[in-house]
């Protein structure tokens, strides 16, 4: 549909021409772009749904079965370009009775047509916010004082002497030993010290002889 123009001519000035203006009646029709928008509450959406349809038609929007006018709430907007038209919804400040089913309208003189757009909650959006004081992670200090004291554990013989090895934790959940490396160090010397009296008492029997330990032992500190 348009505009036509015919000419004649013959080679002989002037030339004619005639003008003819085309029109195509048909019923609306409607094509929505997105038919599914999502957004979260207490934003604003808007949605648009083009039409095309000649004689000019008329276009409007119904949520809930009923017509929805320009008001505070709901914002309509409707550019017309020969027999196009862009039509546009904008939703302010969602609530959770907005969201639903929205239709776009069109009729005229031929027929009538519709589009259906459905708005839908997202859900809240992620705002960062500081941590507050009770949420913060929080750092505590432990004195000497508040540590587990060690209590000394049954007295060994060794071979050279009673040893009193670390007894059990005087605080804490369930028995155990408290192990620091000056307590292993004495541990394992002594035990040495033991292995190598053993060892020169077994000699002596043997041999028949007693004496001072054999320099080629020696205590070994860990």
């Amino acid at each position: 549909m348009g505009a036509y123009l015919c000419i004649a001519t013959n080679g002989v000035p002037p030339s004619v021409s005639k003008r003819i203006i085309v029109d195509v009646e048909f019923s609306p029709m409607i094509w929505v772009p997105n038919q599914l928008v999502g957004a979260p509450a207490g934003t604003d959406v808007t949605i648009d749904c083009h039409t095309e349809a000649y004689p000019r038609a008329i276009s409007y929007w119904v949520y809930d079965n009923v017509m929805l006018l320009p008001t505070k709430k709901y914002g309509t907007e409707t550019t017309e370009n020969s027999y196009r038209a862009h039509m546009k919804l904008s939703v302010r400040n969602l609530q959770p009775g907005d969201f639903g089913n929205y239709r776009c309208i069109s009729k005229n003189s031929l027929g009538e047509t519709e589009g259906s757009i459905r708005i839908y909650d997202v859900g809240k959006r992620n705002i960062s916010r500081p941590l507050i004081q009770d949420e913060r992670p929080k750092v505590v200090m432990v004195s000497s004082s508040d540590k587990d004291v060690v209590q000394p554990g049954p007295a060994v013989e060794t071979g050279l002497g009673l040893y009193t090895p670390p007894g059990p934790q005087g605080s804490g959940t369930g028995p155990g030993f408290s192990c620091t490396r000056t307590h292993l160090s004495t541990f394992m010397s002594v035990l040495l010290a033991w292995q190598i009296s053993r060892r020169c008492t077994q000699r002596e029997r043997e041999t028949g002889d007693s004496g001072a330990v054999p320099s080629s032992l020696s205590f070994k500190n860990f």
